[in-house]
């Protein structure tokens, strides 16, 4: 989950699931799981 939404959303930490990982920004976190090895597909339209 994204900490800089979690922070515009008003979001606090412990309203999240337990088990659900935070990243500073939700671009950086893609970058991050893609040079794991992971893919991202966009969903939409």
């Amino acid at each position: 989950m994204c900490q800089a939404g979690m922070t515009k959303k008003k979001i606090d930490a412990k309203d999240i699931y337990p088990g659900i990982a935070t990243v500073l920004n939700a671009g950086v976190g893609l970058i991050e799981k893609q040079n794991e090895g992971y893919a991202y597909l966009p969903v939409g339209d």
